[in-house]
């Protein structure tokens, strides 16, 4: 009997040890645990025909939404997506515009922007190089009646409105 209880009593203060141990260590995390928004696109929504102006570059590290340096330039809006068709959609960013190819699983939620790099990158801000590789980057889309979320580098997206604006290439 007095064995069992050295041993039990051995056994609670290594516990209490790895306990303390583990405490410590938690106190020193620098790299908390984000959880990210489950993306969810309705298999009925239908993008086609409906525009969208990015509002910002949300970053789930740092829970910030960054709105672009500009979002119009000579009156023309940046950062724009309009989906022209079920695969289709043309996108521009600071200084370049793109006719985009796209697939999304409905069932994942999953999107790939797939075909044609942006023409060139004349005059191309940092946001616009961000705002492109963001979408080259893309793995998940969310969308409802008034936002869209693009989903690239785990947690973070691109967060869009959507606009009744006529775009330049429109005209």
């Amino acid at each position: 009997m007095k064995i069992e209880t050295k041993l039990l009593a051995r056994a609670i203060k290594i516990l209490a040890v790895v306990i303390i141990i583990i405490m410590i260590g938690a106190c020193g995390e620098t790299n908390p645990v984000i959880l990210c928004e489950k993306p969810f696109i309705h298999p009925t929504y239908d993008l086609t025909g409906t525009k969208w102006t990015l509002i910002g570059f949300f970053d789930a590290s740092k829970n910030i939404l960054r709105k672009p340096e500009r979002q119009q330039i000579n009156g023309e809006y940046c950062f724009c997506i309009h989906f022209t068709s079920y695969y289709s959609a043309y996108v521009t960013s600071w200084s370049n515009y793109i006719h985009h190819q796209f697939l999304i699983d409905f069932v994942s939620s999953k999107i790939m922007f797939v075909s044609h790099p942006f023409r060139t990158e004349k005059e191309e801000s940092d946001d616009g190089r961000y705002f492109r590789e963001s979408l080259i980057n893309s793995h998940s889309i969310s969308a409802n009646d008034n936002e869209l979320k693009i989903y690239y580098a785990k947690c973070n997206y691109l967060l869009f409105e959507k606009t009744d604006l006529t775009f330049h290439w429109e005209e």
